[in-house]
């Protein structure tokens, strides 16, 4: 298939793309004859629709904390997932307040996939000290 032959900058380099290549007459600098030369649609300037794909059917569910991204296997996605982590390592002994992703994915997060992480026995601690205080108030 033949190549874009349009020069695109100063060293004397070519496009070379191979898609959508076109006769076309060039008159340039240096020479008065039109010349014929094969031009992509972008060198000739064409305007294209962007490619978009198409939404993938993806059966696991959004992530109830952020909304943004897909669930794994524990109920929350990667990035609410590592929030809860991070605040497990650093903050063992609290229970994350209200309002935060980490509260939210502690709530979420499901309790046998949570066994499994590294900071799993202190989020199921967690889990249960949440469970208990919310018992307690009446909720």
């Amino acid at each position: 298939m033949p190549q874009c032959e349009l020069v695109i900058d100063d060293r004397g380099r070519k496009c070379g793309r191979r898609t959508d290549v076109e006769r076309i007459m060039v008159r340039g600098p240096g020479f008065t004859i039109p010349e014929p030369r094969l031009v992509c649609g972008r060198c000739r300037g064409e305007e294209r629709p962007p490619v978009v794909a198409p939404p993938r059917d993806d059966p696991r569910p959004a992530c109830p904390v952020c909304g943004k991204q897909r669930a794994s296997r524990t109920g929350v996605c990667y990035n609410c997932r590592m929030a809860l982590v991070w605040h497990a390592r650093t903050y063992p002994d609290r229970i994350p307040r209200r309002g935060t992703v980490s509260r939210q994915a502690l709530e979420a997060i499901d309790p046998r996939a949570a066994a499994f992480l590294k900071q799993g026995p202190i989020i199921l601690r967690m889990q249960a000290a949440l469970r208990n205080t919310a018992s307690s108030d009446g909720r």
